[in-house]
């Protein structure tokens, strides 16, 4: 059984497929589905992010109450314990300008913060990796 607090991956700065250089950026992942957090994680850190991932809700509020620097939060929208717009709700207490991704393969009505980006799973990766660069530019 795999702990999701062994899951952090640090990316060191990256380059980007037109060239341009990246910085450096710090995400939370949150997702109760093991393979696709994995997946996602490996996908950001392949493309320089530096990523932390959990695997619920709990575990990333008290890895962003340690460490409240990130830049983005790419979460599931339905969780054990929390949902995704909950624990953004505490995030942005924390760290005001955190951005926000929100995927769901759930169909039922979605209350999702302002300004938040959302992608409806399944989604192709090159979709997740175009969602995060947008949610970073300045």
């Amino acid at each position: 059984m795999n702990s999701a607090s062994d899951e952090l991956c640090g990316g060191a700065a990256a380059v980007s497929s037109d060239g341009s250089r990246i910085a450096q950026a710090r995400i939370l992942l949150v997702d109760d589905d093991a393979s696709l957090r994995r997946l996602m994680r490996d996908a950001l850190a392949l493309e320089g992010y530096d990523v932390t991932a959990a695997a619920e809700p709990l575990e990333a509020l008290a890895l962003a109450v340690q460490e409240p620097t990130y830049d983005l939060l790419v979460s599931d929208v339905e969780m054990p314990f929390l949902s995704g717009p909950e624990l953004a709700e505490s995030l942005l207490a924390l760290t005001p300008q955190l951005e926000l991704i929100f995927v769901s393969g759930g169909a039922g009505p979605l209350r999702l913060p302002p300004n938040a980006v959302f992608l409806q799973k399944p989604f192709a990766l090159e979709e997740l990796l175009l969602a995060v660069r947008e949610a970073l530019v300045p």
